[in-house]
Parts: C-alpha cells; structure tokens; sequence
C-alpha cells in the first residue's frame, strides 16, 4: 500500500551509456603503461602480476574487488569536488550510526528501480535528505555523473536530460561473461593465446586468472596454462565453460594440458620435491600461517602436519629458527 519510491520516473528501452574507459584504462598499469586513471593511495589498489596472477594488491583478481576500487575511486572523486564547509555556531548534530554516505544512499536507491525504470538525479534529492548527514547531502547530479565516469552507473539522455539507473547485470564495464571468446582470445604466430585487454569480459578475466599464468609481453598479455590450477579448478564446474572450451579447441598447449588432466584424473600421483613436516607446536603453526599466507607455497594438513616444495624449505625453516624450535630431519 506504499507509494512508489520514484513517483517521476521513466521506463526507457533504448540502448544505455556504460562508460568503460577509466576501467579498461586500469588494466594497463599490468602492461606497464600509465593509466589515465585517479590513483588512490595504498597497495591495496594496485593491480599487478606477480608468479604469473593477475592481482590486485595482495589479493587473486576477482569482480568484486575490481567493483570495490570503483565504488572506492567513485567516493574519491566525489570529495575531490566536495565544497568546503563554514563551521556553523551552536550545537552540533550528533550522527546516528545508522545514516549512510551519498554513495551507499545512492546505489540503494537505485537498487529499488524496477526493469528499464530510469531517474533523473533530482529524484535522488529525498533519499539523501533521509538517509545522509547533513554535510553529506551533496549534489545529486554530481554523484550520478561521477558514478557513470568511473563505471559504475548506467545512463541515457531524453530531450537533454540525464537519466540513472544500475547495470542489470551488475557487472563492472557491462561486459557479459556469455561474450564469444573468439572477441578476446587469439593466437599469435607462436600459437601464444594472446588477451584482448579492451573486450575481454571481467569474468572471463577472473577465470582465466585461475588456470593459466598470464604475462605482459609489451602491450599484450599472454596465457599459458598452469597445469596444477587447472587440476585444482577445471574440476569444480558441472558445465564446461566457453573459454575452456575455446582454449582447448584452438591452443596446442592448453590442449595438451587438458587432455592430460582427463587421463590422469583419479590416479594416485607421487609428488616430487615435495616435504612434509609435522609441527606440534601452536604458537609455531600460527606463525608460519602469517609469514607464508600464500596456498601455493604451504599446505595446512590435519594432525598438526604442513606440505611445502623443497625451494621453501629455508623460508621454513628460517622461522622455525627464529621461533627457537629444534628441527628433526628423518630421510627415508
């Protein structure tokens, strides 16, 4: 029995304005070109490859965290063109806790939009009143014409006027994952699979960052396959995805690797150069889990026993030394 929260909204079918260009900029930074791109302060934003991953930060590169840095850029820039503020005589507001920033209000707003259902930023100016500080309630237009810059809102022009919405597939660059991998892989004249930076689907991204050790090679990047993240992920998906249907069809080595994997799944391998620690120590397990976080170089067993490869072994055992603890080799 509510009314509707945009009583002057518009439902629009025609093609919508995704700005992707700041976006796609970014991923040159791994290419080693300056992207136009505003740069925030902290590792945390800088997208980089490191043992053949594409990170961002310390972290695996993943949607979520490309999302995060726009959202995170969107409120950067928003302050940039922030005015500033008289200091007021008299009692100050106490804030509640609960009260959201011009950006959460925003894309919760928006949230709310039916399908093809469009505002202007005028609509916004409500939402903000309520849910906003007072300092905080900034001009509508401003933060929808900041949230289209940086990616992350739609937007189309009626008789001069801006209308907003979210994209429906809430997906960073509105590209779609479904996109025909033939639009972003090739193969050069060595038969590298060579990546499109500019059209390749950010989940297809993800997922290729997850089998494969990618490589800037001047302006391009370059995948191979990364035989034992194939054996770890291909595994885990019902249904055969495009792009691995792509790679396997058209790149000899991915082939080779995948076909190796089908004849070798569920056999028992023996691991080489591979070492196994027991540690009954606590306080020792807790340190090693800091001081070498990354999954590839240590493994975590049951019954207080750790696997790594041989090269880590004096990274090992450089703090089990400096934990004070007594190590005892056995040999076979």
């Amino acid at each position: 029995l509510l009314p509707a929260p945009f009583p002057k909204s518009k439902m629009l079918d025609a093609p919508a304005d995704l700005n992707e260009l700041l976006v796609r900029n970014k991923l040159l930074e791994i290419t080693g070109h300056q992207s136009s791109a505003i740069r925030l302060r902290g590792q945390q934003y800088n997208l980089n490859l490191k043992d053949g991953r594409l990170r961002f930060g310390d972290k695996l590169f993943q949607v979520d965290l490309l999302q995060a840095w726009q959202k995170a850029e969107w409120a950067f820039d928003l302050e940039k063109h922030r005015p500033a503020q008289k200091e007021q005589a008299g009692p100050k507001r106490v804030h509640s806790k609960y009260l959201l920033g011009p950006l959460e209000a925003t894309t919760y707003a928006l949230s709310q939009l039916k399908p093809k259902e469009w505002i202007k930023p005028d609509d916004l100016l409500p939402w903000l009143r309520i849910f906003c500080r007072q300092n905080d309630m900034k001009d509508a237009a401003k933060i929808c014409s900041l949230g289209w810059r940086w990616g992350c809102l739609l937007k189309q022009t009626v008789n001069g006027q801006s209308y907003y919405r979210l994209p429906d597939n809430n997906l960073p660059g509105g590209t779609s994952p479904s996109l025909d991998p033939d639009r972003y892989l090739h193969l050069d004249s060595r038969q590298n699979v060579t990546v499109n930076l500019q059209t390749i689907p950010w989940q297809s991204l993800e997922y290729l960052n997850r089998i494969a050790n990618l490589k800037a090679s001047g302006a391009q990047l370059t995948a191979a396959p990364n035989f034992i993240q194939m054996g770890r992920f291909l595994k885990t998906r019902a249904q055969p995805h495009p792009l691995t249907l792509w790679l396997q069809k058209n790149s000899p080595a991915f082939k080779k690797a995948i076909e190796t994997l089908d004849a070798r799944w569920g056999k028992q391998i023996v691991h080489q150069n591979l070492l196994i620690a027991k540690i009954n120590d606590v306080g020792l397990k807790i340190m090693l889990q800091k001081a070498i976080s990354n999954p590839e170089q240590i493994l975590f067993l049951p019954n207080d026993f750790i696997a790594f490869p041989q090269g880590m072994l004096k990274a090992v055992e450089k703090q089990v030394n400096k934990s004070g603890h007594i190590i005892k080799t056995v040999r076979p």
